[in-house]
């Protein structure tokens, strides 16, 4: 039995159910409705129901999946105790990233609107998962593979490093950059240009997210080398696997 719509963020569709197996942070049929609640909730998180996530104390980001404080990761540890929220920025298991964007000439274009990318990675899979928003309304997603990660301090500096072989970009029907009240619509170039390899790099808070196409049509529709970003991660540890 096919599902009659479409599982976004390249989430499985259950046999069981029929329904979409959805990232953390997402849900509804089609896995499109930003969900509140944080991560220790797991599968019990509420839809959002206004244009803003309330997260929860010691949560952050478009849909609360970045972690503030060392003591709401208690919870997602095996031991229950001892949590550490690392925040700087490497891959340990699995991480997530809430980022503005920081291209001065993007923000010129859109004015009052904030645009805005959550990034996620899973180091066992060597995956990562990008979403572009705009007023915290997602425009278009991308999921990456075959993955490397890579951290180095220089001068007094913490630098990380994702490099992904390939990478695959779907547009959300009728948002902005993919066919909104007659916006530019990305839809096709999307699906069938941006390919890889992407690179995610960052010295310190400020990094950029960089792929041969993508980096084309950025520097053709806002005359910018890459997607440029001010992010804030955070990764719930065990304070034993802290790397360092």
């Amino acid at each position: 039995l096919l599902p009659g719509f479409e599982c976004l963020h390249f989430a499985n569709c259950s046999e069981y159910d029929g329904k979409c197996n959805c990232p953390p942070g997402f849900g509804g049929d089609d896995c499109k409705q930003p969900l509140c609640g944080a991560l220790p909730d797991g599968r019990n998180r509420s839809p959002r129901e206004n244009d803003h996530c309330d997260c929860p104390e010691g949560w952050e980001g478009i849909n609360c999946n970045v972690c503030k404080t060392d003591s709401v990761c208690d919870s997602l540890v095996p031991t229950g105790q001892n949590g550490t929220c690392y925040k700087n920025g490497i891959t340990v298991f699995e991480n997530y990233q809430m980022c503005n964007v920081t291209n001065r000439k993007i923000l010129d274009q859109l004015k009052t609107q904030i645009p805005q990318v959550t990034f996620s990675c899973n180091k066992n899979q060597a995956t990562c998962d990008f979403q572009f928003w705009v007023d915290e309304i997602e425009s278009f997603y991308c999921h990456l593979n075959t993955c490397g990660f890579e951290q180095q301090y220089e001068y007094g500096k913490n630098t990380t490093k994702y490099t992904c072989q390939n990478i695959d970009c779907r547009c959300i029907k009728d948002e902005f950059l993919c066919g909104k009240d007659g916006s530019i619509d990305l839809t096709d170039l999307l699906a069938d240009e941006i390919k890889g390899p992407a690179s995610f790099n960052c010295a310190g808070p400020n990094c950029a997210f960089s792929e041969p196409a993508m980096d084309d049509l950025i520097s053709a529709v806002f005359g910018d080398d890459s997607i440029f970003l001010s992010c804030n991660g955070g990764e719930c540890l065990h304070y034993t696997m802290v790397p360092g």
